[in-house]
């Protein structure tokens, strides 16, 4: 260990000024302190506005329910005592009709003088609510009980036509219920009414509006008062909780700031030193030394075929001899035919009698059904029945098939209205002049995916041919999509391929192209690999099949990474892959679902089985290869490669094959073998491309360069020599300021070239896993560590040890260590893990001389965590 804190072999020891420079903390400039003192308040201040509201909508929403329940229970309750008081009432009355006929004024006085007397002793309910009793007598209603305020009022009576006591207006005329309205005073009221129809009488329980709200309205004072008191409390804890993650995501804020100013200048200097190699570049006639012509024929690739059929096979009736003699002998030749139609079985047999035997599996109904061997497999519910008869209605032409109805596009709008009326999960798809209701979820690309699966043939080695709207799906789920020359436009403009001839010629002519037997390859529009961006921004791609590509750059470059950046994008994409990884660069891969990960402490499986893991559901494999000698490598990889040839041959998978250090295992003639077959979908990695040697020239068309690391003069020349460009100006490139993720893409048959940042893996990246986890590095480059005062003893050799270490080391040791960011600069140049030195780097910021003991502790911890999930997880 240097006298710097350093570790020995890093040869740069980080002195304090280098620090402030690289991690500042603290600012000085007053404008940016400004700044900063005005984004906590605008934080702070947008922080109290949504406790504010939160508080305030919660109150006003259950006092509003409240309210409401309230009301309703007092509506209940007057309802309940109107109806039982004019029952009691009717009862009074038929007693004192059979009794009381000798009472002056006869029984209806008798009546009236029993409830008057049993009124005055009624308590009423609350402060305003009474019971009143009413009758109409020529024009006016008169009321014969009273209580409260309103006696005079009561006791004139009120206009029969008058706005006022609507509620006994409507137990005069025979209603029952309840009601908001004005009473007999004209006060707003709560009244339920209820009519007494023996003696032509009404009733009326009710209570002021005024009365039920006020309650409410002192209850929302209390609330606001309450709701105030927790705001202020929230603030207060919100204010301890934000204020020191506000000060680190400044601090965060200012360290991107001076990494986005470094990265700025180093893609400048990229772009100028892009300027210069391109401005380079001159004819050169001769073909390289790694560089030449494809053979006449690769195997193929495609292995499936699907077809529309009205407009794509035929334009009426049944197809022509010539094109079932052309699909016969493509059968023959192990390609799978499907028919995928819109048509209707019973329809396409009235056509095309013996269509089962030309095809060997059809696509009914579009997207709708699988019909195979003369049974048909429905893929979904049919459109409901209901929809018949509201067509019919309307005088809908239309015919039903299993699943779907077919009509004429003239009824588009009418079957829309339809659908929409009665509430249906239906779609319309548009067939020139036709269109299909379907279920929502059902289109010919997914009857087509499903027909594929049973097939056991992946979507990435299949074209799909059309000519119109509902064609567009099946594009989305083939690796290439043709349109027939009569197609329409908008069909053609989303196809890899427009063939020259319409309908059954045009798809007889696709049968005897170039790029169906191997002999010629097309890049699909809809797959491609996206790789970073240039210093302008522009996204970098390149085809996602149907290239070779060479991953190249000095050792320490960086290749590991873009390769698995590559092969991550291919399996998400859906990609076959296999991989071959002989230092376990790639185990991370194995988290993806269907990849299967093999090798490794593990026995390695036979060829045979990898063959049989990737044909299982076009899955893909990592085989890692970091426990066996080079010996053993390099002859497990050439008999693979003969198992996964002879697959491809029958299968088309895998679609890719990734070899890293390919060096090893292609520094023979087994390159030629295979790279040099003409064959498309390798990806050769290495530090040393010169080694790629062989006796036929090996075929790229994109050379991917990482700048940096040894041997970069190697990678320079050999660079030079595939793409026809001065070795001279590659190296001025590779060299001119290029940072650590970043590179140059080279397309070989046009010469592009393009200088570009590579874009983040969705996996972490470990370099040279089982090496550092727990293989030993060079003595020179142990970590030893130290106090202030001199070494401790403890030095670790790799991952593992230095966890154990770490796990024991005294709060000096850390205090010195930290203050020298020697962990995180430990593991960017010894372990060349730069994205775990980052996190590791803000854990030793944490780490002074004034933490806490228990919060030194959780630094650690997090620390050990971070580096045993990554390493020994």
């Amino acid at each position: 260990m240097k006298e710097s804190g350093g570790p020995v072999g890093v040869k740069r020891p980080v002195s304090a000024d280098m620090e402030t420079a690289a991690y500042p903390v603290e600012t000085d400039n007053p404008n940016q302190a400004d700044i900063g003192r005005r984004e906590r308040t605008r934080i702070l201040l947008i922080s109290i506005a949504v406790l504010v509201f939160t508080t305030a909508a919660i109150a006003a929403i259950t006092m509003g329910v409240v309210h409401r329940a309230v009301l309703q229970e007092a509506r209940l309750r007057l309802q309940e005592v109107a109806a039982e008081r004019a029952r009691l009432i009717e009862a009074i009355a038929q007693f004192d009709a059979r009794h009381s006929k000798d009472y002056p004024g006869g029984p209806t006085a008798a009546t009236l003088s029993q409830i008057v007397r049993a009124h005055e002793r009624f308590p009423g309910f609350g402060r305003t609510g009474e019971l009143v009793l009413g009758r109409r007598e020529g024009d006016r209603i008169v009321f014969l009980t009273s209580r409260h305020g309103g006696r005079e009022v009561a006791q004139q009576g009120v206009p029969w036509a008058s706005s006022l006591a609507e509620p006994m207006r409507r137990a005069l005329r025979g209603e029952s219920g309840s009601q908001v309205g004005d009473d007999y005073r004209g006060e707003r009221v709560l009244a339920a009414h209820e009519p007494i129809p023996q003696l032509n009488w009404g009733v009326v329980a009710k209570i002021d509006i005024a009365e039920i709200r006020g309650s409410f309205l002192r209850a929302g004072v209390a609330a606001v008062a309450l709701g105030g008191f927790a705001v202020a409390l929230g603030v207060a804890v919100l204010f301890q909780a934000v204020s020191p993650i506000i000060t680190r995501l400044e601090r965060r804020t200012r360290e991107l700031r001076h990494e986005t100013e470094e990265r700025t200048r180093a893609e400048k200097q990229l772009a100028d030193a892009r300027s210069l190699l391109v401005t380079s570049i001159r004819p050169v006639a001769t073909a390289p030394e790694l560089m030449g012509e494809a053979p006449a024929r690769a195997p193929p690739y495609f292995r499936a075929l699907a077809l529309d059929y009205d407009g794509t096979m035929t334009t009426s009736g049944r197809p022509d001899a010539g094109l079932l003699r052309a699909l016969e002998k493509a059968r023959a030749e192990g390609l799978k035919l499907l028919l995928t139609t819109g048509r209707i079985m019973t329809e396409l047999h009235q056509d095309f009698l013996d269509v089962d035997q030309w095809f060997d599996l059809i696509i009914a109904e579009n997207g709708a059904i699988l019909y195979r061997q003369g049974i048909a497999r429905p893929l979904s519910p049919p459109v409901p029945r209901q929809l018949d008869a509201a067509l019919k209605n309307r005088g809908v032409e239309f015919r039903r098939g299993q699943i779907l109805l077919a009509s004429v596009a003239r009824y588009d709008a009418v079957v829309l209205d339809e659908i929409s009326r009665l509430q249906l999960d239906c779609q319309i798809v548009r067939n020139r002049g036709e269109i299909m209701v379907l279920p929502a979820e059902i289109s010919k690309g997914t009857g087509l995916a499903q027909g594929l699966d049973a097939l056991g043939v992946s979507p990435h080695n299949t074209i799909a041919v059309g000519d119109a709207e509902n064609d567009l799906s099946m594009f989305e789920h083939c690796e290439l999509g043709v349109a027939v020359s009569n197609a329409i436009p908008s069909l053609k403009a989303q196809a890899d391929v427009v063939l020259d001839q319409p309908a059954g010629d045009g798809v007889r002519s696709l049968l005897e192209t170039s790029f169906l037997r191997g002999r010629e390859f097309v890049a699909p529009k809809r797959w491609r690999l996206s790789l970073g961006h240039t210093p302008e921004g522009t996204q970098v791609s390149l085809p996602a099949s149907s290239v070779n590509i060479l991953v190249t750059g000095g050792s320490g470059a960086g290749k590991s990474f873009a390769a698995g950046l590559i092969a991550e994008e291919l399996i998400e994409l859906g990609y076959s892959i296999c991989v071959f990884d002989p230092e376990g660069d790639h185990v991370p891969l194995g988290r993806f679902r269907d990849v299967f990960l093999v090798g490794g402490h593990e026995p390695l499986p036979l060829p045979q089985q990898l063959a049989r893991m990737i044909q299982h559901r076009f899955g893909s494999v990592v085989v890692d290869l970091s426990q066996y000698t080079p010996q053993d490598r390099d002859a497990y990889v050439a008999e693979a490669f003969d198992v996964l040839t002879a697959q491809r041959n029958l299968s088309g998978l895998p679609h890719w094959i990734i070899v890293d250090e390919a060096h090893g295992a292609f520094g023979t003639n087994m390159a030629a073998r295979f790279v040099g077959s003409g064959d498309k979908g390798y990806c050769l990695v290495t530090y040393r491309p010169s080694a790629l040697k062989a006796d036929s020239p090996i075929t790229f068309d994109y050379v991917l360069a990482l700048p940096g690391g040894e041997h970069a003069e190697d990678v320079a020349q050999t660079v030079g020599r595939l793409s026809e460009i001065p070795s001279d100006a590659v190296d001025r490139f590779l060299s001119a300021g290029a940072r650590p993720g970043q590179g140059l893409l080279i397309h070989v048959p046009s010469r592009s070239v393009q200088a570009f940042t590579l874009a983040p893996r969705t996996l972490d990246h470990m370099r040279h896993w089982h090496k550092y986890s727990r293989g030993m590095v060079s003595p020179e480059h142990r970590f030893f560590f130290r106090t202030g005062a001199g070494p401790d003893g403890a030095s670790a050799g790799n991952v593992d040890e230095f966890c154990r270490e770490l796990e024991h080391a005294g709060r000096p040791t850390l205090v010195h260590h930290a203050a020298g960011r020697d962990f995180s600069r430990w593991f960017e140049e010894v372990i060349q893990d730069p994205g775990l030195s980052e996190r590791i780097r803000h854990l030793e910021q944490q780490i002074d001389d004034s933490v806490s003991t228990e919060q030194m502790e959780a630094v650690r911890r997090e620390m050990l965590d971070r580096i045993r999930a990554q390493y020994l997880a």
